[in-house]
């Protein structure tokens, strides 16, 4: 066990440096790309890559990926910095403008016929609900969610979505829906 210890610290270290490296990448990216697509790609990877360890990189990628992409109206950069944006509201409890900023991306979704994308934000939204005691209107959200993630075969989204009709229902008292 002694021997496992020094390993999983080396392992951990280089975790640690590959995920600083990969932001440091990211903003030298950055200071050389021009107001295009590109840069907002570049800042939802930016997200991506701090959205649980530096959260005020990540909110500051994810409002500047919406504002070039408003600038820009670049309707795929407005879904996915949105969603983002949508995340760190959820993630710090504020449930009102999740909704608000979910509600955004799924009109872009919409737009760009990313069915995917807007299958997993009605979920987005469903766990809201469902956060919130609001059964009804989450099991509305999360039953469209299934029905737009099976027309992709979303594997993944649909195992969440079908977790969180699962705990909908337990809590709800439905228990024949079981």
């Amino acid at each position: 066990m002694k021997q496992i210890a020094p390993v999983l610290l080396f392992l951990f270290l280089l975790q640690v440096s590959f995920g600083k490296s990969s932001i440091d990448s990211l903003q030298a990216v950055l200071e050389k790309t021009s107001e295009d697509t590109s840069r907002v790609k570049t800042l939802i990877a930016l997200w991506e890559a701090t959205a649980y360890s530096d959260m005020e990189s990540a909110w500051k990628a994810a409002y500047d990926a919406k504002q070039l992409s408003e600038k820009l109206n670049y309707p795929r950069g407005l879904a996915e910095s949105c969603h983002r944006i949508g995340i760190l509201h959820y993630n710090h409890g504020v449930w009102d403008s999740a909704i608000i900023y979910y509600s955004r991306s799924l009109e872009f979704s919409r737009v760009l016929n990313d069915i995917s994308m807007e299958g997993n934000v009605l979920n987005a939204i469903g766990i809201i609900y469902y956060s919130q005691g609001i059964y009804g209107k989450a099991l509305t959200y999360v039953e469209e969610s299934l029905k737009k993630l099976s027309e992709v075969n979303d594997e993944e989204g649909i195992a969440m979505g079908l977790s969180l009709l699962g705990n909908i229902n337990f809590y709800s008292g439905n228990y024949e829906k079981l």
